[in-house]
């Protein structure tokens, strides 16, 4: 991101993936490059995070999309 900051990216991810991208949220420097994120089947990683990530995680909330299947166990 850092390099092009003209660019706008998607950041997908399932499982372990969704997990390393809330993290990866969580600590961008660059939240007006981002287009959306979209999250599948990944834990919650918001307690874990300190409150300089929770503010991160709050200005992208409208741009992450997270998915859980309520119908699996």
């Amino acid at each position: 991101m850092q390099q092009d900051l003209t660019a706008h990216y998607y950041i997908y991810g399932h499982s372990l993936g969704a997990i390393n991208a809330q993290y990866a949220l969580a600590n961008c420097i660059y939240p007006t490059s981002l287009n959306e994120a979209w999250l599948y089947e990944g834990l919650n990683v918001y307690w874990l995070l300190n409150d300089q990530q929770k503010a991160q995680a709050a200005i992208l909330r409208n741009k992450i999309n997270n998915y859980i299947d309520s119908r699996t166990s």
